[in-house]
């Protein structure tokens, strides 16, 4: 007698359970208070809009080709995507909402202002992606991306059988960025606070920009301030929506020391055992710190973590050259600090496997 094959072909081809997380559920548990208060009442709802071209629906609407894919014969170059993305549009009182998503992906912007012509200015975003396809070529088709997952050392999934997703988070209030005039108009330093690492290569002008922020209440990566409830508000909310499609686990690389701190306290751990070492040799210092006189906010303690990695160390202040550790993801090597919860049985019984690699932040 002939065994025939049963599959679910849907989930084979890459329609995970996250892209079916309805657009009501992330307005309310992931789109907090007062984001709901900066973009006021929804007032238009448009039909959804499924699409492979990189044109946006509005002007700031942003997607990716990161395969460089050339669909329908090259016609268009790398402006078509190999997996069409859904946009569901909501016009607000005071600007606009947005949920995309495709088989792997969703994610939800928030704009305030004037979104018709480009000039609103991007306070949310929040997303939660499948990891199944990370470690492989195959993770970079998705549109919605803003880096790549192929490496195959640094993106590889947590389990090759367990189902994981990633968040992210992105919260800040409109009007607040660095290079507005009424905080100095500075776009190069507005760039500096965003992305810190990438100006290493100019040691001088990082110290300069460095002793800028130092005298100031940014942490790294807060070129505008965060919204102030998104914090308590939107993890909780992840974890209900992830637990809720099923998944076993839920990860984040955060990108900077105050962000890992953050999590860690909800629960989070480091994946790789070496960098919960670096987050424990970090404290360990701070403490240090404390302990002779010199107690650190922690946005001066995430700027000390960016620090370890100037070059030459001569350049580091002797108080806060720790001679060791390095923060591990610099958003420009591939090595990400990934870290994760268990949402299931089955998750939290999991054993996660180390890496046997060397790190490259830093170099």
């Amino acid at each position: 007698m002939v065994r025939f094959i049963r599959a679910d072909y849907v989930d084979l081809f890459g329609v995970t359970p996250i892209c079916r997380v309805q657009d009501s559920d992330i307005w309310r548990y992931l789109v907090s208070p007062r984001t709901k208060q900066i973009l006021g009442a929804i007032q238009q709802v448009k039909n959804p809009i499924v699409s492979d071209s990189r044109q946006g629906l509005f002007p700031q609407q942003e997607l990716s080709n990161l395969n460089d894919h050339r669909m329908h014969g090259g016609k268009y170059g790398d402006k078509v995507v190999r997996f069409p993305f859904s946009t569901n549009m909501y016009e607000c009182e005071n600007g606009l909402f947005v949920v995309m998503r495709d088989g792997v992906k969703f994610e939800a912007l928030g704009y305030a202002g004037d979104w018709k012509n480009g000039k609103a200015e991007l306070c949310m975003k929040v997303a939660l992606r499948d990891r199944r396809f990370d470690g492989t070529p195959r993770a970079n088709d998705c549109a919605l991306l803003d880096f790549p997952y192929s490496d195959p050392k640094w993106c590889r999934p947590l389990s090759p059988k367990l189902k994981s997703v990633e968040l992210s988070i992105y919260g800040f209030v409109p009007g607040t960025r660095l290079r507005e005039t009424k905080f100095g108009g500075d776009a190069e330093y507005d760039e500096f606070v965003r992305q810190p690492f990438a100006f290493l290569k100019d040691p001088q002008k990082f110290l300069g920009y460095f002793k800028q922020a130092w005298h100031s209440p940014r942490a790294p990566g807060q070129n505008a301030l965060p919204t102030d409830d998104v914090a308590h508000f939107v993890l909780p909310g992840f974890e209900l929506l992830a637990k809720r499609a099923g998944y076993d686990f839920i990860e984040l690389c955060p990108s900077h020391y105050h962000v890992a701190r953050w999590v860690m306290k909800a629960g989070y751990t480091p994946t790789e055992p070496r960098h919960t070492q670096v987050m424990k040799d970090f404290e360990t210092h701070f403490a240090n710190l404390a302990a002779n006189g010199q107690k650190l906010r922690r946005a001066h303690e995430s700027w000390v973590c960016v620090l370890q990695s100037l070059k030459p160390q001569s350049l580091i202040d002797p108080a806060f050259n720790f001679n060791g550790p390095i923060w591990p993801q610099d958003n420009i090597a591939p090595e990400n600090l990934w870290m994760y919860k268990a949402l299931s049985r089955r998750g939290a019984a999991y054993k996660v496997p180390a890496l046997d690699v060397q790190s490259t932040s830093g170099t």
